[in-house]
């Protein structure tokens, strides 16, 4: 399963380093606001109880490369 996967690696990786972030984000530029998936942040830091961390390629200076972030925020990224 998926999940198990990435939970044993990151038992791993928090074994070599107790300061481990997950990140999450959409990769693809620009970034559509569809693929942003905000309701997943928190859900991945419930579920492995790790500070998380938002990244993606809105395309620079529209409103939502401001508000995504923010959106982001509040949707449980710490970072």
């Amino acid at each position: 399963h998926e999940d198990d996967k990435i939970f044993n690696f990151l038992n791993y990786a928090l074994s070599i380093n107790p300061m481990l972030i997950v990140q999450h984000g959409f990769q693809g530029y620009p970034t559509k606001p569809e693929d942003a998936t905000l309701s997943r942040l928190n859900f991945l830091k419930n579920k492995y109880s790790l500070p998380v961390a938002y990244a993606d390629h809105e395309e620079a200076g529209t409103d939502l490369s401001f508000q995504i972030p923010i959106f982001a925020y509040f949707s449980g990224a710490d970072i």
